[in-house]
């Protein structure tokens, strides 16, 4: 059996029978999902996209996910609204969608966001990377959801740390497996707009901490290259024909 994080293994364990469970520990194993890392950090021009998408703030945060609950979107939202308050050139781009999409909208329009959040909708995979590569900031602003749900480890904080951005997440279980806060991301309590205005606020401020957090992600991404994890999974197969 193989889990895409250590807490989901742990899960896994707490349903069965503790008898059990040193016999059912010893053949789970810990394997993420992998990203691929670009070979080279900027592949194409930061200017050159943001005129290509009449994109002309200064600061652009990134959000990549479903519409749902557990992603937290509102909470970014929410945080928009207080950074265009302190009077802060920046963008907010939503890709995705998902039931929670009109309730956003109509949230950001009753925040007086619409020239500040922009939601892209659904976008072919092959062009999410101009996304990545025209942004300054990706957030993962992940929660645990009313049933009590959290993800094992979201893709796209990998992705981000792969296109060599400073991140931000938060304190769930499968982000604080892969970041660690100020050296190559930024974390905040679930569900505190305040908190993530703040982090995204200093990113915009401080040149030398973004530029830090930038580079150290994009290193700790490689532990996470598609070419890392398959191995890991060879090994398990071959681990398993062994037997």
């Amino acid at each position: 059996m193989v889990s895409v994080s250590e807490h989901r293994a742990r899960e896994l364990l707490d349903f069965i029978d503790p008898k059990l469970r040193p016999e059912i520990s010893g053949k789970l194993q810990i394997a993420p999902m992998g990203v691929n890392v670009p070979e080279t950090q900027d592949y194409m021009s930061k200017g050159f996209l943001r005129e290509k998408y009449g994109i002309s703030a200064n600061f652009v945060i990134l959000f990549v996910g479903r519409l749902v609950e557990v992603k937290g979107c509102e909470y970014l939202i929410q945080a928009m609204a207080e950074l265009v308050h302190n009077k802060v050139d920046a963008l907010l781009i939503i890709i995705g969608s998902g039931p929670l999409e009109e309730q956003l909208v109509t949230l950001a329009r009753q925040s007086e966001l619409e020239s500040y959040v922009k939601f892209v909708g659904t976008v072919d995979h092959a062009v999410v990377p101009e996304y990545f590569a025209l942004a300054d900031v990706v957030a993962i602003p992940s929660i645990v959801d009313s049933s009590g749900f959290q993800e094992g480890l979201p893709v796209v904080l990998l992705e981000g740390m792969s296109h060599g951005k400073a991140v931000i997440g938060t304190e769930t279980k499968g982000i604080l497996e892969v970041i660690t806060d100020g050296f190559d991301g930024l974390v905040v309590k679930p569900q505190s707009a305040v908190e993530l205005e703040q982090k995204i606020r200093m990113l915009i401020e401080d040149d030398v901490l973004r530029q830090k957090i930038s580079e150290n992600a994009r290193k700790s991404a490689e532990a996470y290259d598609w070419r890392v994890i398959a191995e890991r999974y060879a090994d398990i197969v071959k681990t398993i024909t062994l037997q």
